[in-house]
């Protein structure tokens, strides 16, 4: 189950994820913003990326989504959606694409490869993960 306060502890310990700010500071969009999560800051250890996963696992079984796999915004997102897709407990490995995003278009190739490495199936039931939380423009 999902641990609302043992999370929120998690993140606040991991230096540089949360970041509050007065005045604020100019994000990417170019909007201002007073805080952000960034989470590719949990990128610092495999154990801190294995517990992040196991959060995000979590919240998702408590609240129902059972996609078909996960997939990482790129490029900072790509390694929790890996991580996401090896704690998936209700289908077999071999179901399970190891696909990931590109973070542009290919112009050249197999139609299939355009958008992505590996195959993403249609009609399936997708979790994007975003690695950065402030206007969710990139997602």
């Amino acid at each position: 189950m999902f641990d609302r306060s043992v999370y929120e502890n998690f993140l606040l310990n991991v230096p540089g994820c949360v970041g509050f700010f007065n005045p604020p500071i100019t994000l990417k969009s170019g909007r201002p913003g007073h805080w952000y999560i960034d989470m590719r800051q949990v990128l610092g250890s495999i154990e801190s990326l294995q517990k992040l996963g196991k959060f995000v696992y979590a919240l998702c079984m408590d609240i129902g989504l059972k996609p078909d796999y996960f997939l990482g915004v790129p490029q900072g997102a790509v390694p929790l959606g890996e991580e996401l897709n090896r704690l998936i407990d209700y289908k077999k490995p071999s179901e399970i694409p190891a696909a990931i995003l590109r973070s542009g278009q290919k112009a050249h190739g197999k139609p299939e490869n355009k958008y992505s490495v590996g195959p993403l199936i249609p009609n399936s039931h997708i979790v994007l993960i975003e690695d950065v939380s402030t206007t969710g423009g990139s997602s």
